[in-house]
Parts: structure tokens; sequence; C-alpha cells
């Protein structure tokens, strides 16, 4: 719950957070009206839902018309539904009798409602003036679960007690029920506090400054040595010490003063295992509250050793050691070290004097308890962090040096493999030069053939020979063709067929234009890339496909077109086809078992050398179909 401060509308009470229970003892109705009027006016200046139960001597006309002298517009609050004022009669025993969960669970519901209207929070008084004695056992445990309730929720509330119904028992039932309790003293109101509350801010002290210890220690000696001197200094008792309990079930002192050496070397090595004492029990939460001597909180406290043995059994004396008697200690007191649900060890003080750890500070050392667990634990885990730190800043040198070394060891290897790239860069570079060399030298070289045989062909008038000398220059400049594209390539292992096909058609065009001027040549878009191996017989083959389907495929005149294709499947596969639409291919010739010159060189390069396949088709026209598979190491582009 957030700690905000509400205002009271009362001086002598101030501010005040959500979860306050305050009593007022009253004696006339002025002294309701000098506290709750203020009070209710500043609940609704401040977004507050209140609700004031009136009863005897303050009448709920009453309440109203002193309320509405300080509070404007009252009637508008009380319409808008801000402000409830009520008989008892009409909450506390609006069922035929007062019912303490009725009433506990209506409060609740009206701090919901409330909320869900957008008010800040619930302000409530009630006056018990209607309470007879027959009732008032039932309404003190019904303050106790509303000291609890309020606690949990946005609520503030004042309970009215008349001092004339309120004997000395009846007022410290009120009083140890409530935060404090106001009362009219000499014309004055003063605030008593319950003892609880005391106690409760005693703790808060010390526990600020047991946290300030806590906080300011990164080591388990040191701390647990400042935690005993400071516990001697609020407890004024001679000996404290701290037991802490081991894996193995010994609480040894990890640290102590006042005690003497023959006491610490007798009562260290108890074990929970072996031993019988308090010391054990406390350890062990083997205590009961109902015993005198043990609180709720599973402390031993005993303000008179020698009295209370006086009182027990031979046989009861012989349960426990009963050391601390024996060394003098009248005074002692043996709170656990906790940590949730486990016991840590135990906080141990000890002074001969009589009533030196009373209840009010075995409470407040509970709390210094806790704060010693959690401090232990916090330093224990530091000390471990730190330990692994120096751990991982040990293997992290270790391992900078391993790899200062092996980075040195990669700069040298480094430069070792620059010498080396440079040196295969410049080796091929050179490579390449002396590459496209041979490429422009061995297409110049069949260049210069092809013209030669162009040259000789002109001066040689049998037309077949003249025919021949035809083809055999195709065939020179269609390898001439390849290495002109390898020459301008800029790679040397594979070329691209579509730029390959395009030329090959020109040629062929310009050779076939004046005989068969009517027949065109249509490539497809290809994006097949062939090494120098096999780019070599496909060259050779579609040269003589494509020369042939020129030459007999179509009749003198006759219209036509020739159509070429190269792709590949995504297996690798090559498909290569060239077609005719014109007078197709003789029936009785079997491409496999023929004379002819042309189709054996087709069938053996690609058989033999592409390792592929031929096939032909006869319909409208001729189509030739070459399969083979891409070599290794060659992509398309």
């Amino acid at each position: 719950m957030e700690k905000a401060l509400r205002k009271t509308g009362t001086e002598i009470i101030g501010d005040v957070p959500w979860g306050t229970h305050i009593c007022q003892f009253y004696q006339t109705k002025e002294d309701l009206l000098d506290i709750l009027v203020p009070y209710f006016k500043a609940g609704l200046e401040n977004n507050e839902f209140c609700m004031w139960i009136t009863s005897e001597p303050l009448k709920v006309e009453d309440a109203k018309a002193a309320l509405n002298k300080v509070v404007k517009n009252l009637d508008h609050f009380i319409k808008k539904g801000q402000i409830e004022i009520l008989d008892y009669s009409e909450w506390y025993t609006k069922s035929g009798k007062f019912d303490v969960n009725n009433v506990l669970q209506g409060w609740v519901e009206k701090e919901n409602q409330a909320l869900k209207r957008g008010y800040d929070g619930l302000r409530l008084s009630g006056n018990t003036f209607w309470l007879g004695k027959k009732d008032w056992r039932n309404f003190t445990d019904y303050e106790e679960e509303v000291n609890k309730v309020i606690a949990k929720y946005r609520m503030i509330a004042i309970c009215s007690f008349s001092l004339d119904k309120c004997g000395a028992s009846e007022v410290t039932d009120v009083v140890s029920n409530h935060q404090f309790a106001l009362i009219r003293r000499e014309g004055k109101w003063v605030i008593i506090e319950s003892s609880e509350r005391k106690c409760a801010e005693a703790a808060l002290r010390v526990s600020h400054r047991f946290l300030e210890i806590a906080n300011r220690h990164t080591s388990i000696n040191p701390l647990l040595n400042e935690f005993v001197m400071e516990v001697q200094k609020i407890t004024q008792c001679v000996a404290v010490g701290i037991r802490i309990l081991d894996e193995e079930g010994n609480i040894p002192y990890q640290a102590y003063n006042g005690f003497s050496q023959r006491f610490y070397e007798s009562e260290s090595p108890l074990s929970v295992k072996s031993d019988q004492c308090m010391c054990i029990n406390v350890i062990k939460g083997t205590t009961g509250s109902k015993l005198p001597f043990y609180t709720e909180g599973g402390s031993f406290y005993m303000n008179g050793t020698t009295r209370f043995l006086a009182t027990v059994s031979e046989e009861e004396k012989g349960q426990t050691r009963n050391v601390c008697n024996q060394v003098g200690y009248e005074s002692v007191a043996l709170v656990p070290m906790r940590l949730g649900d486990c016991i840590l060890g135990l906080i141990h003080v000890a002074d001969p004097q009589e009533n030196m750890v009373p209840l009010e500070t075995v409470q407040i050392l509970e709390w210094v308890a806790i704060q010693l667990g959690e401090a232990m634990q916090r330093v224990q885990a530091e000390e471990k962090i730190r330990q692994y730190n120096g751990h991982l800043e040990k293997m992290v040198k270790e391992r900078t040096a391993e790899l200062i070394k092996t980075t040195e060891q990669l700069q040298r290897e480094l430069a070792e493999r620059k010498r080396a790239e440079v040196q295969i860069q410049t080796s091929l570079k050179e490579k390449e030069v002396l590459m496209q060399e041979i490429h422009h030298r061995v297409k110049n070289n069949l260049q210069v053939i092809s013209s030669l045989l162009n040259m000789y062909s002109k001066r040689i008038h049998d037309q077949q020979v003249v025919d021949l000398f035809t083809e055999v220059r195709n065939t020179i400049h269609s390898m001439a063709l390849i290495h002109s594209e390898f020459y301008q390539s800029e790679r040397f292992d594979q070329i691209n067929m579509e730029s390959y096909l395009q030329k090959l058609a020109n040629s062929l065009v310009q050779t076939y234009k004046t005989k068969r001027k009517w027949i065109t040549v249509n490539i497809s878009p290809s994006d097949v890339y062939l090494s120098m191996n096999q780019v070599i017989p496909c060259a050779l083959v579609l040269n003589e496909l494509i020369s042939n389907a020129f030459k007999h495929a179509f009749q003198e005149g006759q219209e036509g077109k020739i159509e070429v294709s190269i792709q590949r499947s995504a297996d690798g596969i090559v498909f290569m086809r060239v077609k005719d639409d014109g007078i197709g291919f003789p029936e009785e010739i079997d491409i496999y078992r023929t004379d002819s010159l042309g189709l054996k060189l087709i069938t053996n390069l690609v058989v033999d050398q592409l390792k592929g396949s031929i096939q032909m088709k006869r319909e409208k026209g001729t189509e030739f179909i070459i399969e083979f598979k891409i070599m290794g190491g060659v992509k398309d582009g």
C-alpha cells in the first residue's frame, strides 16, 4: 500500500498514512465534535468517502448540524453520496445484533465501492456508547480484527469510547488494539501510544541502525562482530554471541564478546545432532509460544534463571544443560536468525543481573535477527560473487594471453596469406593476359584460314568443291567465334550460349543470303553457360544442323524459318533444339546409319564428346533435340 499521508484535520494527530487506527476517549458531546468535525471536513476536502456512525450523546441530526457549520454545501456532498451519517442501529446492529464478521465485511465493501467511484479511500468513525457489558468482549475482538483489516486497505478510522463506561481493564483493551489513543487532559488533547506501537517504533529505529551496519560491510566476520557490539549497546548486557548453523549441524560462535574463554570453549562445539539445550530448541524451531519463556517469534528469554530453576524438578532440569545459569547468567535471550522459513543461527544475549531482557527487548532483537539473516545472505552472496569474479578475472587474463598469442600468430599467417594472395593475383593476371592472347591468336589464325579458303574457293569452278570449301569455312568460323567470345569475356572458363548463337546465326545467314534469302533464323532467349570442353562440340553440332537446314530443308524460293533454342533444367540437363518448317527429312535416312559425313559428325560429337543423345522429329518440318548433362563446376550466369 502506498505511504502517502492523509490530513486528519486535527493538529494533535497531524497527517497519517492509510491503515491508521485511532481511538478517542470522550466525556461530552463537545469532545466528540471537537475531533470528528474537522476530521470529516478534511476527508471531504481530500476526495475521501466518509462514514460517520453515531450514538449517544451525539445523534445524527447533531452531527449533520455541526458539520454543516464548517463544510459549505454539505447537502451537496450528502446527495452525491460522498458522506453517510448513520445511527449505530443502521450499521452495527442492523441485523438485530452485533455481528463482527458482517460489520468488518461491510467496511471492506464500502472501501471497494469508494475506490470504484473514484474516491481515494474510506474515512470512518464509530461511537461505542451503545455497547453493553455483554457485548464488550465481542467488540474487543472486533477492534483487534479491525486493526488487522485496516492495515490492508485504504482506510482511516477513529473509534470513540466514553470514559464514563470504560474501566481500567477496558481502557487497556482499547489502547492495545489501536495505534494510539486521544484523551483530553486539563482541557487539552494528548496522545497515548500503545506499547506495541512504542515497541514497533523502537524496533524501527534499531532496524535502521542495523541496516546501516549491514549495508556497510562486504565480509561476513566484520559484519557479525559489529552486530555483536551494537546488540550489546541496545541491550546493555555484558555478553553477546552469534551462533551460525553449518552444514554438519554444528552451531559454533562465529562472533562473540563478553563470554569467558572457558565458556566459549565448552559451548561453541554444540551440535543440533547430539546435544540438548535451549540453543538447540531455538535453532530447530521446537519452541512453543504457550510456554511463558518462548515468544511467538520462536525466541527463548528468561529474566531470572535461578528463580525459575528452583520451580522445576530435577528431572526437568536434566532435559537441558543449564550452563548459562551455572556460570552466573540470570538474564538470557536466544533469538533465531531467519531467512524466510529457514533458521540460520541465533543471537545469544546474557547478563548476571535479572530483568535485562524484557519481552520488548527480545521483540526488537527479533527484528534485528531478520536484518542480520538478510545481511548474511547478501554478504555471503557477494563473497561468492567476488570469488567467482576473481576466478573469472584469472581465466580472462589467461584467455587474453592465449588470444594475444593466437592473434599474433594469425597476424603472421595473415601477412603470409596476403603475400601469397598477391602472388596468386599476379599469377592469375598473367594467366588472364596469356589466355586472352591465346584466344586472340587462335581466333586470328582461324580467320586467316577462313579467308584463305574463301579466296581459293573463288578460283574453283566446280560447284561441289566450292560448297565443300564453304562448309569447311563455316565450321572454322564457328570455332573462331568461340575464341572471340572467350577473348571478349571477363571469364575464361565459360561463355553465354545465347550470345554465341546470335553471332553464329548471323554469320550463317550472311553465308546463305544469296540463295536462301527468304529464310529467317529465330534464337530463343537463354541463360545457359558452357565450358570450353562442351562449347566447341556444341558449336560444331549447331553449325552443322543450321547449315543443313539452310541447304536441304527448303525448296528453291520457299519461305521458311529456322528456330534454335538451348535451355537448362534444374537438375543440370541441357536441351538443344534446331527446328525448321521445311519439306521434312527423308524417311529412308537413319541418322545413326548414314553415309552423310555431316550426320556422322553430329552423332559422334553428341554421343562421344557430349555424352548425350540425339532425337529427330519429322512433324511439320524437321526438329533435332539434343540432350546432355552439363559438366560439373559450370553455373548459370
